[in-house]
């Protein structure tokens, strides 16, 4: 088989699929993250527009996702934790430039996410459907044939919630990647940041694999480990 390497991005979780064979029209990818307090969960699509490719040019995306959070609260003075669970499902354009060592990719999604909290107490924490409009934006630049520093932000108009991640990979072959990741979220009532290592082993036929480990940081709680699993399917 011809060994034809195809990097694509995939929104938000940063998969990087290395695959032999002819090129694929899109990737579907899932995956779910979990620390004590909170998880998420996600499954979705990433297919280029007529014209372009997974490397470079418009695309089409759709993300199926929930997550659940939680936090300290007072009511009637008294101590309180409150969980929140937010499924949610948003679709969007982008582009993807790319030059010489370069990837910069653009991107903006709107869509609507449900809010439920328990117990049911008022906070200021968005309630019911709040629906959203995300702007991102994906920077990666290539230092050697090895190595590779990439970052990532977005924004939820809405649920006023964000999300960003920087990763520095080590890829000695086209098989598989490593290295340090940290990533920094929150929204009105919660802030997390996470400090781990990601492991990614492309499987062949377009199938990629990513295990990731580390430790999360909550303002007034203890550290606490966390761990994700990724998958991903080139179509």
């Amino acid at each position: 088989m011809a060994k034809t390497r195809i990097n694509a991005l995939i929104y938000g979780f940063g998969l990087c699929l290395c695959s032999t064979g002819a090129e694929a029209a899109g990737v579907i990818f899932s995956g779910t993250e979990a620390s004590t307090g909170e998880s998420y969960s996600y499954l979705g699509a990433v297919n280029p527009l007529p014209g372009a490719t997974l490397e470079t040019g418009w695309f089409a995306i759709a993300v199926a996702d929930y997550l659940i959070y939680s936090y300290n609260t007072t009511a009637n003075g008294q101590p309180v934790k409150v969980t929140v669970r937010a499924p949610g499902f948003s679709s969007g354009l982008g582009y993807r430039f790319k030059h010489d060592n370069q990837i910069l990719e653009l991107s903006i999604k709107a869509g609507v996410q449900n809010f439920t909290h328990t117990p049911g107490i008022a906070t200021n924490d968005p309630q019911g459907n709040r629906y959203k409009l995300s702007p991102a934006v994906y920077w990666q630049q290539q230092i050697t044939p090895q190595w590779t520093a990439s970052a990532r932000a977005a924004y939820d108009f809405g649920p006023r919630s964000y999300w960003s991640q920087a990763k520095l990979t080590y890829s000695p072959n086209w098989r598989w990647q490593l290295g340090p990741v940290v990533t920094a979220g929150g929204g009105v009532n919660y802030q997390s940041r996470k400090a781990g290592g990601f492991f990614q082993v492309n499987l062949g036929n377009g199938i990629s694999l990513g295990p990731e480990l580390g430790i999360s940081f909550k303002p007034n709680e203890p550290v606490r480990a966390y761990g994700s699993l990724a998958l991903s399917t080139l179509f």
